[in-house]
């Protein structure tokens, strides 16, 4: 299967209409397109679903697919009404290289989400394992 096209449970293919860089940006083309008529799956990139629960927004973008059958409408929607779309973000099934090509961040966006990753997940995990440890010290030296 090719990358940029997801199996539906009806047995069509979803195919990738644009990349958002954010979902505040999907959301807002979702509705859009939802208004006239054409359904359309939003899915996170790489870890940007984990990172939307955790931290509300993340850095990998979102994509958006439709149906194959509502793929020309969509995009013709999409032209229509985002005069300020940036053109790289709009699919063709046409194209050739279909590929994903995931959204980069910088160096500081990457820094800034390591370190609060660490700070939601690695220290409380190190403050439960210490505390694990003291609660069994303190069986063990109290039982004797």
């Amino acid at each position: 299967m090719n990358p940029s096209q997801h199996q539906t449970t009806n047995n069509q293919q979803d195919v990738l209409l644009f990349s958002a860089q954010s979902n505040i940006e999907a959301k807002m083309i979702v509705t859009l397109l939802e208004a006239q008529g054409i359904p359309c799956r939003q899915i996170s990139r790489g870890a940007g679903g984990y990172l939307n629960i955790a931290l509300g927004s993340n850095m990998f973008g979102e994509d958006l697919y439709v149906t194959a059958d509502m793929f020309d409408q969509a995009k013709k929607i999409l032209q229509e009404n985002l005069a300020t779309m940036p053109e790289a973000n709009l699919h063709d099934d046409s194209a050739q290289d279909q590929s994903l090509s995931p959204v980069v961040p910088d160096q500081k966006q990457q820094k800034r989400a390591r370190l609060i990753l660490w700070c939601l997940f690695g220290i409380p995990f190190v403050l439960i394992v210490i505390l694990m440890l003291l609660v069994s010290f303190l069986r063990i030296y109290h039982s004797f």
